[in-house]
């Protein structure tokens, strides 16, 4: 579908689906648990950040924030806090700045999440729940 806006969606979607299922499963091995291989699902959502930085380098207008949620899930899979942040921050601006406040909210509540779960992060986690029911 050249030209859609529903395949960077869509794309956007199962990059933070699969990045979530990477990490639990990474959880899960940690637990000594008997699963399947988070590196299924981490390298199917790495094949679809490639895809989007394919995207934003050939000049794709309004995917840049597209780019940069995915990349903090990634930063945040690999153990980098400080580089997920960053990234979790440059998409909630991103995307409001461009007008699609809907990824701007996604953004804020993924950001919270992060910050809960693997920052602990309380002071600067309730603001963000706050900005993504503004938005």
């Amino acid at each position: 579908m050249p030209g859609s806006c529903l395949c960077y969606i869509d794309n956007l979607f199962r990059a933070i689906a699969f990045f979530e299922m990477a990490r639990r499963q990474k959880k899960r091995q940690a637990e000594n648990e008997r699963v399947i291989s988070s590196n299924n699902f981490s390298n199917a959502a790495f094949k679809l950040l490639k895809l989007t930085r394919k995207w934003v380098e050939r000049g794709t207008p309004n995917v840049r924030h597209h780019e940069a949620l995915p990349e903090a899930e990634f930063a945040m899979l690999r153990g980098k806090p400080r580089v997920a942040c960053k990234q979790y921050a440059i998409a909630v601006v991103l995307a409001a700045r461009q007008g699609f406040v809907q990824d701007a909210a996604l953004a804020n509540e993924q950001y919270c999440i992060f910050l809960l779960r693997d920052v602990g992060d309380e002071e600067e986690a309730t603001y963000r729940p706050k900005e993504a029911v503004k938005l």
